[in-house]
């Protein structure tokens, strides 16, 4: 009768006492009312709206999509599409695990109800197996998981298992755990002891389900490509031999996806962008092809490489060394000398690259190091003009708007063992950037010729934020004496000129760290939304085919537009279309998955390397304030833990908001951004990636 009543089309949202006159339900009964409709809405038969009124379910009140589920047992739903997560509280997911497909109910806040399990998303897990007795559990890596929970992996015992006590294993599914019984499972391999490099790699490798082998199949249609005879691509294609052309990566790399070289015509600058053109070897529907698919990225570790395209053509065929002829996809832009593009031009080319050259050399170069001038005498000149025209595109792409975050990231340093010898902030040269603002030129250059051409595309895109995050971020700013114009239409140039107004000071890790925060993740889509943190109108991913598919996909279209003839058809582009969507909602899933991966590869390295300084006191710097204690950042290594507020043991401390510290209730002392501090590192957890500190009274 409730479910009749509330389905009339007349019916309009109603609260509890609303519903009880309509009902006619007396003072008595009251109770019994509320109980029906807590049963109605556990089996979102009905739903409340945060005004705390009822109503039956709309189809956009649910949302499917991939759980991601923290340590501590709460969640969320990841969505894509640039949509905002949902978020998931830790009784709610009880019986569910990361990677899970669920559908949920959204109700106030972005927080949910778990409707229905569409499908599960691990078939094994990565884990220590622990025996005691004749009993054996697998503990999954990276949770809060006992021995003997219902979350831990009960493993029939025989009697090898105690050879593998406290080594990591990967684990097979048998039984998923519900909320009255615990999870089975049985062993698919043991890896060893972690810590070891090449364990902590395959765990990785296993707990994200990284295709990290290539076929037979794959291997032999490589090696073929070596017997193919060049000559006569070569005739076809426009000759670019005879330009200086060069390439510029990092010292350990070996596969050069780009060439770039620089020339100036009065006051007009032209540039060259060539690519190496994966397209050519790696045919559509071909072994090669579906497995670069499958694997859509590669995947970098300190010390490794899961390549996406076999050696073959990632190490040799593909990549642009030097004095070697090559066959690239080249972008040739034209500037004038405020950054404007006056023209371009793309085609298929071949190069021969005069040096592989280091980012570190280029700077060398730069700072005008005498030795490396020596080296490099022939490309001095080159190098100042490349560089001249780098201030000149970053100038204009500044103005603009840009958001140029200054968020270093961790640089772990090896020694030939490939042991961890330090963790430094990796240098952002002007080099770096010289490489970035040539790539980002070609890319747009790409995106627009295509956009413009209204033909079938995949493009990089990242929505502007949602407006209730940057309100919250707004007072964020507030409270650390920084204000904001709300904007209806949030515009990039607003939020970089805040950027600037921080550097260098108290806070200016905070906010960077925040605004990143509130953006929503780029991602690959068929549409061209625009690239709000890059302030650009139209963007694409044209310059690395060695190392993403996304890029891939784009040079064929790109040849497939260029080839075509003005009176081709246009009739299948809707197909064309819709495949495209599937392929950039797949390339984003994974690039999310690749960088899971790294980031927590990273993590894990960075606590192996405080183990041993359990105990240790160091210098650092207060680089976060929250509610359940502050982050420090050393000084001597770029590693950050917690000094969590219990530990806080002199006063009660309360994290006072609107000026971001933590003061004692009774002594008032503060504690702030920036502020230099005395740790103690006091604990490290592998399995959870953590470091604990305890502050040491001075």
């Amino acid at each position: 009768m409730v479910l009749e009543k509330v389905a009339d089309k007349r019916y309009k949202p109603m609260t509890f006492d609303e519903l009880c006159h309509l009902f006619h339900v007396v003072q008595e009964e009251r109770k019994l009312f509320r109980r029906l409709l807590k049963s109605l809405l556990n089996r979102t038969q009905l739903i409340r709206l945060p005004q705390k009124r009822y109503r039956l379910p709309h189809e956009d009140d649910f949302a499917t999509g991939t759980l991601r589920k923290n340590p501590k047992g709460f969640g969320f739903l990841i969505l894509g599409g640039g949509l905002e997560d949902v978020y998931l509280s830790r009784s709610e997911l009880e019986p569910y695990m990361n990677k899970d497909r669920l559908k949920v109910l959204v109700g106030a806040n972005r927080s949910g109800h778990v409707v229905e399990l569409l499908e599960r998303g691990a078939k094994n897990v990565v884990g220590k197996l622990w025996v005691k007795g004749k009993t054996a559990y697998v503990i999954p890596q990276g949770t809060d998981v006992s021995f003997g929970d219902k979350d831990a992996f009960f493993i029939p015992f025989d009697k090898t298992l105690p050879n593998f006590h406290k080594q990591m294993v990967v684990c097979k599914i048998k039984k998923y755990p519900s909320r009255h019984e615990g999870a089975q499972g049985e062993i698919l391999k043991v890896l060893g002891n972690a810590g070891e490099q090449e364990v902590d790699f395959s765990s990785m490798i296993f707990k994200h389900d990284l295709p990290h082998e290539f076929s037979k199949s794959v291997l032999e249609e490589a090696e073929r490509l070596k017997q193919w005879n060049l000559k006569q691509e070569i005739l076809q294609r426009k000759d670019l031999r005879a330009l200086p052309f060069i390439t510029i990566d990092g010292e350990t790399a070996k596969d050069f996806d780009d060439a770039v070289c620089v020339q100036k015509e009065g006051s007009h600058f032209r540039l060259w962008v060539s690519i190496a053109d994966v397209s050519f070897f790696v045919k559509k529907h071909s072994s090669i092809d579906q497995e670069a698919y499958k694997r859509a990225t590669s995947v970098y570790f300190p010390g490794g490489v899961i390549p996406m395209l076999p050696e073959v053509l990632s190490n040799d065929l593909c990549s642009l060394r030097p004095n070697e002829e090559k066959m690239t996809f080249t972008c040739e832009m034209e500037f004038d000398d405020q950054g404007n593009r006056t023209n371009f031009s793309i085609y298929e080319s071949v190069i021969l690259s005069r040096h592989r050259m280091t980012y570190t050399e280029i700077q060398a170069l730069l700072d005008g190091d005498l030795a490396m001038c020596q080296k490099y005498s022939d490309r001095v000149s080159d190098v100042q003009l490349m560089n001249e025209l780098k201030n000149i595109l970053k100038k204009q792409k500044h103005a603009r708007g840009c958001l140029n975050f200054d968020l270093p990231e961790p640089e772990l340093v090896l020694n030939l063992q490939g042991e961890i010898e330090n963790i430094v902030k990796r240098a952002r040269l002007e080099a770096h950037m010289l490489i970035e603002e040539f790539m980002i030129a070609a890319n747009e250059t790409v995106a627009e010729f295509m956009f413009n051409k209204r033909r079938p595309f995949i493009y990089r895109v990242h929505e502007e934020p949602e407006a209730s995050v940057l309100t919250q971020f707004q007072e964020l700013c507030h409270n650390l004496g920084y204000s904001l114009e709300v904007q209806k239409t949030p515009h990039p140039k607003l939020y970089s000129k805040l950027l600037e107004k921080v550097e260098g000071k108290p806070g200016e890790k905070v906010i960077n760290v925040a605004l990143l925060r509130s953006m929503k993740l780029a991602r690959y889509s068929e549409r061209n939304l625009k690239h709000f943190g890059l302030a650009s109108e139209c963007y694409t991913h044209f310059t690395s085919p060695i190392r993403r598919y996304p890029d891939l996909i784009v040079h064929r279209l790109l040849k497939e537009e260029l080839k075509k003839k003005p009176k081709d058809s246009d009739r299948f582009d809707d197909d064309v279309k819709i495949s495209l969507a599937q392929d950039a909602d797949h390339c984003s899933k994974l690039e999310r998955r690749a960088e899971e991966a790294e980031r927590e590869f990273v993590a894990l390295k960075k606590a192996q390397f405080m183990m041993d300084k359990v105990g240790q006191q160091f210098v650092g710097y207060i680089s976060g304030v929250t509610e359940f204690g502050l982050f420090v950042e050393l000084d001597l290594y770029f590693i950050e833990g917690l000094v969590h507020v219990t530990s806080m043991r002199d006063d009660h401390y309360q994290f006072i908001e609107e000026h971001y510290t933590m003061r004692g209730r009774h002594t008032k002392k503060e504690f702030h951004l920036e502020q230099k501090v005395l740790i103690e590192v006091q604990h490290v957890d592998l399995d959870k990636r953590q470091i604990d500190f305890v502050f040491v009274e001075s």
